[in-house]
């Protein structure tokens, strides 16, 4: 039987010179921030650089597109490896192509470092670092990602795309090795685990939010026109972080939770025992779907 082909990363020609010396490797400079200023030419805004110094194991990003979110990934991911020898660092996503992007990216930063890059031999998406520290993509198939171990940093990109049973697959390889679990999505929709990762007080991760009107790179132009070619909806999803019903739903998940009462009054001795029902009726000017809510309310 024929193993079915998987996709490459398009390759990328690195020279036969001596690699250059970096002139601030990350064993002299721990801070990635400064680091990728001094190598690399990038300067983070305070937004990014808040992410790029997070050291905690459990890391859960909420990004606008175009947010620079891969960026961010890449360099955290090149930092590490480079200053942690015989590193791994397993990146998914729910297509294979989508997790050679973030890998093409990181071959492109150490290709300006000068670093000569080959494949570890043995992943069809991977690059191998002079120093031992591997980088492997995968895609989000629960049967392919079990075999590893020990991993460094894993990074979930476009997490919201992702199975269920991928965040299974994936949590006990940090088990073994301090390793950190970086969770990177656009939202899409309000179910899924990374919308309960990102809405859930208790689980211990960190968590970050990259709206577009706070990212310098984005005019408030190109926003609001993007806003009036789209709709609010796809608007509130893509650019402002929003967990919406896939442009269904109209009011956002945090519109629901400030309506809610947890902490009811008391009540006169005259309403008690009393049962009211509030009905309301959405006829679907802004979508074309017409929606009836009942909300049954009891007191006792």
């Amino acid at each position: 039987m024929r193993c079915p082909k998987q996709s490459r990363i398009p390759k990328v020609r690195f020279t036969n010179k001596p690699a250059a010396i970096p002139t601030l490797t990350p064993e002299v400079c721990p801070d990635p921030v400064e680091w990728a200023k001094q190598t690399l030419g990038f300067i983070a805004d305070p937004n990014q650089a808040e992410i790029l110094r997070c050291n905690d194991a459990r890391v859960v990003v909420v990004t606008s597109r175009q947010a620079g979110k891969s960026t961010l990934a890449a360099l955290r991911a090149l930092h590490l490896a480079l200053r942690h020898p015989n590193s791994l660092i397993l990146m998914t996503a729910k297509v294979a192509a989508q997790a050679g992007e973030l890998l093409l990216k990181i071959a492109h930063f150490a290709a300006e470092l000068g670093l000569r890059l080959r494949s570890d031999g043995v992943n069809p998406q991977s690059l191998l670092l002079p120093n031992g520290s591997r980088f492997v993509a995968r895609p989000a198939v629960q049967a392919s990602s079990r075999g590893y171990s020990q991993a460094r940093l894993i990074i979930i990109d476009e997490a919201a795309f992702v199975p269920e049973e991928m965040f299974q697959a994936l949590s006990p390889i940090l088990a073994v090795g301090g390793g950190s679990l970086w969770v990177i999505s656009t939202p899409y929709g309000t179910g899924g685990r990374f919308a309960d990762l990102w809405h859930d007080p208790t689980n211990g991760f960190t968590k970050f939010s990259l709206p577009a009107p706070d990212c310098p790179r984005f005019t408030p132009a190109f926003l609001a026109s993007e806003r009036r070619l789209f709709g609010d909806l796809y608007f509130a999803q893509e650019y402002l972080c929003q967990f919406v019903t896939a442009g269904i739903q109209l009011l956002t998940r945090s519109q629901i939770t400030k309506a809610s009462i947890r902490n009811p009054p008391e009540v006169h001795f005259r309403l008690r025992e009393k049962t009211r029902l509030y009905v309301g009726l959405d006829l679907g000017k802004r979508q074309d779907h017409t929606a009836l809510a009942v909300l049954e309310l009891r007191w006792q």
